[in-house]
């Protein structure tokens, strides 16, 4: 006789049913392991450490954060951002990029706990922090091999709009993974996960298109530059992480 305690019905984990899949295929029982995500307690001090740092830019740099999300959207408002000082160089920017890599880890985080078993392997929290601290090497290394393409091709002046671009709208996305950080983790579906990696595919075509056009409106500007840049910096690293999700997916 089967001891119904020894085994688990197996679930359905469609986008319907949400992270704990509360439907089940009544067939006969057999011994698998669970796939479903519950998130850490954790998240709860990264989203309120990030709301905290939100908070401290709205009511010391009211003005300055208004004009950081005008030029994400329009560009237009850049010169008026760069003539009021070096925005690389200001707290506001180092605040704000910290909730970027903050709340972009934990997107990432959430992909490999929800799709794949790589948290068997790890604990939660140390897991996080590795890509915490990958996240940040990549950005430092974009920045800088920004910067060294525009010695080499002497692009300086379109490298630094680049970089400017691609700074304002990591900030846009930052504030956009913070608003839906809360629905994803603690609401009984998967929708709002699939429609914030949906915005993160557009954001990530306006990057793109920014930089074509930033690139194309200067007639000395190298085309061999902006394409090593688009394919090395810009693509390569989303397509890293799918291929990691897609192999480590294979093993649930």
């Amino acid at each position: 006789m089967i001891n119904p305690g020894a085994y688990l019905f197996q679930k359905i984990n469609g986008p319907e049913n949400g992270f704990l899949g509360n439907n089940f295929i009544y067939k006969e029982p057999r011994l698998i392991q669970p796939t479903n995500w519950i998130p850490p307690d954790w998240f709860f001090y990264l989203i309120l450490v990030c709301l905290i740092l939100v908070a401290f830019i709205q009511i010391f740099f009211p003005r300055r954060f208004r004009m950081i999300i005008r030029t994400a959207f329009s560009w237009s408002y850049s010169n008026q951002l760069s003539r009021e000082g070096n925005i690389f160089k200001e707290r506001i920017s180092v605040v704000l990029m910290a909730v970027n890599l903050i709340t972009m880890s934990a997107l990432i985080y959430i992909l490999f706990a929800v799709f794949t078993n790589l948290d068997d392997y790890f604990t939660s929290f140390r897991l996080y922090l590795y890509i915490l601290v990958l996240a940040s090497l990549y950005w430092g290394f974009k920045f800088l091999t920004t910067s060294i393409l525009g010695d080499i091709f002497n692009n300086k002046t379109q490298s630094g709009e680049i970089q400017l671009s691609n700074l304002l709208i990591n900030i846009f996305t930052g504030l956009t993974i913070l608003l839906f950080l809360m629905p994803i983790l603690y609401s009984n579906t998967r929708i709002f996960l699939y429609t914030t990696l949906f915005f993160m595919l557009i954001i990530l075509i306006i990057k793109i298109l920014r930089g074509f056009i930033i690139g194309l409106s200067q007639p000395k500007f190298s085309v061999l530059h902006l394409f090593l840049y688009l394919c090395t910096l810009e693509i390569l690293p989303l397509l890293l992480i799918m291929k990691a999700v897609y192999d480590f997916s294979k093993n649930l």
